[in-house]
């Protein structure tokens, strides 16, 4: 295998890795745990119960629109990272060596 595609085939293990961990790290609002970019928790249940119904509705809304702000931050990195390692997986493997020219080849 010519060195070029061990370097890209490296560089796209080295971009997966952090992918896959931001991929899983959890995501936290106000203190309360959102989930993970892969499996998001139901945020209705993380609000308090103040006991003013305007307020629990307030506060359930604004902290499920942060968890699904951050989320999508999440998987927007985690995606960006995944979509490097294809396109340096793809490259390594479209991309063939330069074959090397006789030494009678005429230069036009």
């Amino acid at each position: 295998m010519p060195v070029r595609r061990i370097v890209l085939l490296v560089l796209a293990v080295l971009f997966v890795i952090p992918g896959l961990f931001v991929a899983t790290k959890d995501v936290f609002a106000e203190g309360q745990n959102c989930g993970s970019a892969v499996l998001r928790k139901n945020t209705s249940q993380l609000t308090e119960d103040t006991g003013d119904i305007i307020q629990n509705d307030f506060n359930s809304e604004k902290l499920a629109e942060e968890c699904g702000r951050n989320i999508l931050r999440q998987r927007f990195l985690t995606g960006m990272f995944l979509v490097v390692a294809v396109g340096l997986v793809v490259a390594a493997y479209r991309r063939k060596p330069e074959e090397p020219r006789f030494p009678g080849d005429p230069v036009i």
